[in-house]
């Protein structure tokens, strides 16, 4: 996106140090958005391998030690608050069978992939609303959208077929206040890790810029409300 759509909003991307939200906050900032990321370390030294080659804001935030609780004290609870645009990249992948999923996997995959980007949307509305509007993007999971059969996958495809409720909910309740809430659904993206490439997916493979691409597309577009984007080539897990 080559326009400066985003000249003056503010824009925060939760877990912008890595992969997809990095990739998003590279184009967020070719776009005009002031950023700021959050993550365990800014990548790179002296910023050269910041997004877009460019200095962002940075909060450093580990979650997993700190809890979903980190949303709402200090610069990033002000951040969220203030964002005009919302990312939430943030979520841990788990595989594993039903059988085999330990009671901190359950807890882990619902506090990060459902709990936290849900808190983070009930903390950014209220300013949303206050200034009237502001765009808000999730990631769900390879055809989430839907209530699906899972091998491997069912802990972590459950909580992001919720987020599903939380987008629609948000666009329903909000679109009047000049808010908006997609979320793209990504499928099989290359740089994960090759343990947890699902079988059948040879031929649909998506890049990061790919799927950062279509996520800043529905945070610009004002007719796109609502929207559970899949970009995976087609793919049908």
């Amino acid at each position: 996106m080559e326009r400066r759509v985003f000249e003056g909003k503010k824009a925060l991307v939760i877990g912008g140090t890595n992969g997809l939200g990095r990739e998003c906050a590279s184009l967020l900032l070719k776009s005009g958005a002031g950023i700021i990321i959050t993550g365990r370390s800014l990548p790179g030294k002296d910023g050269k391998d910041s997004p877009g080659n460019v200095q962002p804001g940075f909060i450093r935030c580990d979650f997993e030690n700190e809890g979903i609780q980190a949303l709402e004290k200090g610069s990033l609870g002000k951040a969220v608050r203030e964002a005009d645009i919302l990312v939430v990249a943030y979520g841990p992948f788990i595989r594993k069978k039903l059988e085999d999923t330990g009671s901190a996997d359950w807890a882990r995959l619902a506090m990060f992939d459902y709990a936290l980007p849900g808190l983070a949307v009930s903390l950014a509305l209220p300013g949303m609303i206050q200034r009237g509007g502001g765009s808000i993007l999730l990631f769900g999971g390879t055809r989430s959208e839907s209530i699906l059969p899972r091998s491997l996958t069912a802990a972590y495809h459950g909580a992001k077929t919720g987020l599903s409720v939380i987008v629609r909910s948000v666009a329903k309740n909000y679109s009047s206040k000049g808010i908006r809430c997609n979320a793209v659904l990504p499928g099989s993206v290359s740089t994960a890790p090759p343990q947890n490439a699902p079988s059948g997916a040879e031929g649909f493979v998506v890049s990061p810029r790919d799927v950062a691409q279509a996520a800043v597309s529905l945070l610009a577009n004002p007719a796109m409300n609502g929207v559970l984007l899949n970009v995976d080539r087609g793919w049908q897990p």
